[in-house]
């Protein structure tokens, strides 16, 4: 072999290390892309991830069960289900204040599949007021003891609701106990 043909193998050589090299490189640099990608679609998901939480209002004249999304994205419904000692209800929680059904109510709302809750808002599920009970024409005396009721019957209610995010993944379902 003379010196202008070992030139032209080592040239090749080098040229091929050089191919190989460049693949290398480039394949880490789009895994390392394909990473920083998930990453980015994760947070974006978590960073508009609902949290459902049910808060009670239990003072002497005003009770109130209220559905509070406490997360940074919007609740979409999926499906609600309220139950107390076997009788169930789909969506409408007053169903089972059934001790209190000759009054008229300050507010109750029912969570059909698809209704929405906004992030950091809360939606009155059912809530009664001494005020309120009052304009009905009800005295002082009867309208605490309503009240009073409202706060017995509603122990023991059993909420299941199932929730998902503005993406369509599912949450973890809102199970809870009322006290």
């Amino acid at each position: 072999m003379d010196a202008g043909t070992l030139s032209a193998l080592a040239s090749a050589v080098i040229a091929l290390a050089a191919l190989v090299f460049s693949i290398v490189s480039f394949n880490r640099q789009q895994v390392r892309a394909e990473q920083q990608q998930a990453r980015a679609e994760k947070l974006t998901m978590d960073s508009v991830k609902p949290l459902l939480w049910i808060q009670s209002q239990i003072y002497a004249d005003a009770k109130s069960i209220r559905l509070r999304n406490h997360g940074l994205g919007p609740a979409i419904i999926k499906s609600a289900r309220f139950e107390k000692e076997g009788h169930q209800s789909s969506d409408n929680l007053v169903e089972l204040f059934s001790r209190l059904s000759n009054v008229a109510w300050a507010t109750y709302v029912n969570l059909p599949k698809g209704r929405v809750v906004a992030a950091q808002t809360d939606i009155s599920l059912v809530k009664q007021t001494l005020e309120h009970l009052l304009g009905q024409g009800i005295d002082e005396e009867s309208s605490l003891d309503i009240l009073r009721r409202f706060q017995d019957e509603k122990r023991g209610i059993k909420v299941y609701i199932e929730y998902s995010d503005i993406f369509g993944n599912e949450m973890e379902p809102l199970r809870e106990v009322l006290h």
